[in-house]
């Protein structure tokens, strides 16, 4: 019988994949039995045989290849241990986990500096921050009746909107976070979730939350230091490396959640990561400047073919390479300079189809 969540991830996906609609985890237990050889002792609740847990082994196991599954958004749950496949919406605009975590911790930062507290739309019940760590990936807060501590994590937020945008943009309650406090505080810090008429979670994705999530966008973006304009070669007795500034980097992959600016693309690794490059279009080897209108965030493909000088621009933001073309995308009023464009090229005016 498989024991370990990697030998139940296949099982479990099949079975979710093959199934119309959402399915209980109850069943997806009763599916998997059918499939799985389990000896007769493995079927006995864990109290029977001395241990103190009242689940049986496999069962965990399920449960933690779902929780994997999700996390890397093969599959996706809308309703609370309900599952199902990733739920496609063509007029849904995936959130940026990292954004929507940079406006909860703006939002976090003014309740603490005012002293006010978060009130909950579902809940009789309020909540202070109490503090934001140095390193901005926790936020803990206290419930103002009983004085208890709970903990925001970023990765919370990371897990909640992954699962959100995988979902279409609507979740039931208990699935961004099953403590139903932390939830409440969650969507109580956000401009961007908010609940409906029947407590689900939806993203907002009107005229207004459009426009919230651009100017967030451009206040992040202006929060972005630039590195440098003249990089100085860091000293070696064997080489010479230009130092570059990698905190500027970091911020435009969160600014665009790791996609392509040319081509859209988003690399999801294993583990709950996706990966992106950040390319100088004029070199530093050449002189380039390590600032933010000398960067475009790419997929490997594309940084490979932008320095081997296999990549033209046009003034109006298109871009043309080897049998490809498309316009450059840009958020929160990052652009490129001119100059920078003009390194690889300016094509004249006339549809990129022409190249």
């Amino acid at each position: 019988m498989p024991t370990k969540k990697t030998e139940f991830m296949p099982i479990v996906l099949g079975i979710i994949s093959s199934n119309e609609g959402l399915i209980h985890i109850q069943d997806i237990y009763r599916k998997a039995l059918a499939e799985i050889v389990i000896d007769s002792e493995d079927l006995l609740s864990p109290i029977a045989r001395g241990k103190k847990t009242s689940d049986v082994e496999w069962k965990k196991e399920i449960r933690l290849a779902l929780r994997e599954l999700v996390s890397r958004g093969d599959i996706c749950t809308p309703k609370l241990e309900h599952y199902c496949s990733p739920i496609s919406d063509e007029n849904y605009t995936p959130l940026s986990w990292e954004l929507v975590w940079e406006n909860i911790l703006h939002n976090a930062e003014k309740h603490l500096a005012n002293g006010t507290e978060i009130r909950s739309k579902i809940q009789a019940k309020s909540y202070r921050v109490k503090e934001i760590t140095a390193k901005r990936d926790n936020i803990f807060i206290t419930r103002a009746q009983t004085n208890s501590d709970e903990k925001i994590k970023k990765a919370h937020i990371q897990k909640g909107i992954q699962n959100l945008n995988s979902c279409g943009g609507r979740l039931a309650r208990r699935t961004v976070h099953y403590t139903v406090a932390i939830e409440s505080a969650i969507v109580e810090l956000s401009d961007h979730l908010q609940y409906d008429e029947h407590h689900d979670y939806i993203a907002v994705n009107n005229d207004s939350s459009v426009q919230a999530l651009t100017n967030h966008e451009e206040v992040f973006y202006e929060s972005i230091p630039n590195g440098s304009k003249t990089p100085q070669k860091s000293k070696s007795t064997t080489y010479k490396k230009t130092e570059r500034d990698s905190k500027m980097i970091v911020k435009l992959k969160q600014l665009y959640s790791n996609s392509c600016q040319m081509c859209g693309a988003v690399i999801r690794l294993n583990g709950n990561s996706d990966y992106s490059e950040g390319a100088h279009v004029i070199p530093l080897s050449k002189g380039g400047q390590d600032v933010k209108e000398n960067v475009l965030i790419l997929c490997p493909n594309h940084h490979v073919l932008l320095d081997h000088g296999n990549v033209n621009f046009t003034e109006e933001g298109g871009w043309h390479s080897i049998n490809q073309s498309g316009d450059l995308r840009f958020k929160g009023g990052h652009s490129i300079s001119k100059s920078s464009l003009e390194f690889h090229g300016i094509l004249p005016k006339k549809s990129l189809f022409d190249y």
